[in-house]
């Protein structure tokens, strides 16, 4: 029978390929990644700029992080397999979604999720929102 830290030894063994591991934590998440050279960078913590507001509900939290992060990843799909991905800019979306979806109500969880590209200029614009408003207002 396989355990989850075998099977995550076998993952962290393969050679050439890219692999990103990180771990959510209350104001952001770690994140640690190796490149198909070999190379390794991390753990770096990447502060979400997009926790600002009342928490309305934390289920979920992590499942919109990784949907976030796995959207990124998707789009970049070239870039993350030679390691060329922006890691921090990856896990900023993660936060992204993440915040977006744990302040939202109860009764529309999704939306203040947008189309992608919108989302990606949030992201790249390294702006620090100062209220989960001024950051619904940037997302219309």
């Amino acid at each position: 029978m396989c355990t989850f830290l075998t099977l995550t030894e076998r993952f962290w063994r393969r050679k050439n390929r890219t692999k990103l591991f990180g771990v959510t934590v209350s104001n952001g998440a770690y994140e640690k990644h190796i490149c198909p050279d070999g190379a390794v960078d991390g753990p770096n913590k990447i502060e979400s700029r997009f926790m600002v507001g009342e928490v309305i509900d934390l289920v979920g939290a992590g499942d919109s992080f990784r949907a976030g992060l796995l959207t990124y990843a998707a789009l970049h799909l070239d870039e993350f397999k030679s390691g060329a991905i922006n890691f921090a800019e990856a896990v900023q979306m993660g936060n992204l979604f993440a915040s977006l979806f744990i302040k939202a109500p109860l009764d529309d969880r999704y939306g203040g999720i947008r189309p992608y590209d919108k989302m990606l200029n949030v992201v790249r614009s390294n702006v620090t929102y100062e209220s989960f408003n001024a950051l619904q207002k940037v997302l219309r």
